[in-house]
Order: C-alpha cells, then structure tokens, then sequence
C-alpha cells in the first residue's frame, strides 16, 4: 500500500458553478504543521504514483486556501465551498 493511501478516495465530481467536472482523487490531510503546498505537493505524489499521470488542477475549501493560491508547478489551485476544509481534490481538469 503507498504512504498516505488511507487520507484519500477516488472520486468523480461536478463542482456546479465552477464548471468543473473532472475524475480525481479526493486526499485529506488535517495536520497542522504541514504548509499549503506541501500538503497539495503530498497529495499530487500520491496521485501520480497510483494513477500514473500527474494531475493539473487542485480544489480546496475558500478557507483553506487564504487570500492567495500557492504556487505549484503544474497545477492550478482553485477554491470550492464543495470541498470540505482539509481536503484536496486532486485531478485532471481537461479544461484547464
């Protein structure tokens, strides 16, 4: 089993006004030592390596991304009340 596979779901999504409709992973990670983009950068490793692409787009709660997106190279993060605080959706948005 890979690191970190009990934190997260597959999950297919249709994030409603944003427009997204994409296949992901759904990752959960509460702990609070743990920087935005390491937590983002820990859900994409693990998405990569089980799913073997590298996903392109990561949804969060407005509350758990602040004022300002992180910046992570090749993935655009965007923010969805749908998304609980704490989680990471991680996928592949065709649209982005």
């Amino acid at each position: 089993m890979l690191a970190g596979a009990r934190n997260c779901a597959p999950l297919m999504q249709s994030l409603g006004t944003h427009g997204v409709s994409m296949i992901g992973l759904l990752w959960f990670d509460p702990d609070k030592t743990k920087t935005l983009p390491e937590k983002i950068g820990e859900a994409v490793a693990f998405y990569t390596a089980k799913y073997g692409g590298h996903p392109n787009t990561c949804i969060v709660n407005p509350a758990t991304l602040g004022d300002q997106a992180p910046a992570i190279e090749g993935v655009t993060v965007k923010a969805s009340k749908q998304v609980m605080p704490n989680h990471y959706f991680v996928g592949v948005d065709n649209e982005n």
